[in-house]
């Protein structure tokens, strides 16, 4: 029992990896799979902005001796870098539980007199709150697609969620010096060369740096160095695209040799035109995002994080402005960009919105305790909660049977002969 809490997160994350695997594609899907996986494969260049720390990773892991083909392994990958986002998703809400546990702890201890019914976190029973959460997550549509086939956004889930939790850490962290932000800085680096997305969580770290090291000029000498520092990190990835392009490999999208080549390709120039278009544009998209959102997390999920919302208005206004202030700038910009595979841009705020379910978990544990339900229904309740969005999502998720796109490109092929 000792271990199972021990490493609960990790045999979290092994769960959800068996999912995923049981939901792999076994070959290429739509949209960009088959560019990717060639890049990976190949060592090539991806179309803008180039995505080389997606690309290296994804080499060295397919010269791994698998007993599958390249295609599987580099979708194998994908479903690994989800679920070690929901190792670090387990941190993150770990150490947010266990700082409203000692808010919960010390109004218990400020209000004995007035013997106001306060419930503080066991240990027990922050791991079943993480846990459910995680699940959630896990198993939300836009999230389990990206652990399907390969693809930049799976990848970029693990840096949202290394850069929220260090983030977090750097936050509570107690002692102060100059370079302590640092570690902030360096995983956005690793984030800025996988994918433009991450500048989404900027607020996010912002409001908390903010927070705590006011506004100031030695805070902002802080951001300064922080940037100088991590700042090589970005250029030493994408060097890799004009030295790789001029190697001629088998893809070389944009062939980024020169100055102006890659600028434009790192800038994405050629899809800026669907940048911020118009208001009608943004509003269609929007919509589509409101229309959407509730099934994301298969409808309960969205009272879950609505109520979770609710008590960090009542208990901790500041987190609840830096978690909003990630999920709402993700949405704002997202419904900007004017593209038909937009569900992954939102990844972010749906992240945001599972760190909501999971104080909406720990409200509703509070309800229970209040009906004094014993505690192994209150667990009872919890796991068939997580086990919603599994039976509504898993139909469309499910990618194990598809072979339309391989079978296409061959009758293609062979028609040419």
């Amino acid at each position: 029992m000792v271990s199972i809490k021990k490493f609960y997160a990790v045999l979290t994350a092994l769960f959800i990896l068996i999912i995923y695997l049981f939901t792999l594609a076994p070959s290429v899907i739509q949209i960009d799979a088959g560019e990717l996986a060639t890049v990976q494969a190949t060592l090539g260049i991806a179309h803008p902005t180039g995505y080389p720390l997606f690309t290296i990773i994804g080499f060295l892991f397919l010269k791994i001796p698998l007993p599958f083909s390249k295609i599987i392994q580099a979708n194998i990958l994908a479903a690994i870098w989800c679920s070690l986002g929901i190792y670090y998703f387990t941190k993150i809400i770990e150490l947010l539980l266990s700082k409203a546990g000692e808010l919960l702890n010390e109004k218990e201890q400020n209000n004995k007199r007035k013997q106001k019914r306060l419930f503080p976190i066991s240990n027990d029973q922050l791991i079943i709150i993480t846990i459910s959460a995680a699940l959630f997550l896990g198993l939300s549509k836009t999230y389990w697609q990206q652990s399907t086939s390969v693809e930049v956004y799976s990848i970029q889930i693990f840096l949202f969620m290394l850069i929220i939790f260090v983030s977090l850490k750097t936050f509570y962290k107690q002692e102060k010096n100059n370079f302590d932000w640092l570690p902030v800085g360096l995983v956005y680096a690793f984030g800025f060369s996988n994918h433009m997305t991450t500048m989404l969580a900027i607020p996010f770290s912002a409001v908390l740096f903010f927070q705590k090291e006011k506004f100031s000029k030695r805070s902002l000498t802080k951001i300064l160095m922080t940037t100088i520092l991590s700042l090589p990190v970005v250029v030493l990835f994408y060097t890799y695209l004009p030295v790789r392009s001029s190697m001629n490999p088998v893809l070389n999208w944009g062939n980024p040799v020169n100055l102006e080549n890659i600028l434009r390709h790192i800038s994405g120039k050629q899809y800026q035109i669907w940048l911020f278009t118009s208001f009608e544009a943004a509003e269609k998209q929007f919509k589509y995002f409101l229309t959407g959102f509730p099934s994301e997390f298969a409808y309960i999920g969205l009272i879950l994080g609505l109520t979770g919302i609710v008590y960090l208005f009542k208990s901790n206004k500041k987190m609840l402005i830096a978690l909003f202030a990630a999920f709402a700038f993700a949405i704002l910009y997202s419904i900007n960009y004017e593209i038909n595979d937009i569900d992954s841009y939102f990844l972010l705020a749906y992240i945001m919105f599972g760190i909501f379910i999971a104080f909406g978990f720990l409200s509703l544990l509070s309800y229970l305790k209040r009906k004094s339900i014993k505690e192994i229904y209150t667990y009872i309740i919890f796991a068939v909660f997580c086990f919603i969005p599994l039976l509504a999502n898993h139909a469309e998720v499910d990618q194990s049977r598809t072979f339309a796109y391989e079978d296409y490109t061959k009758a293609i092929l062979s028609s040419t002969s």
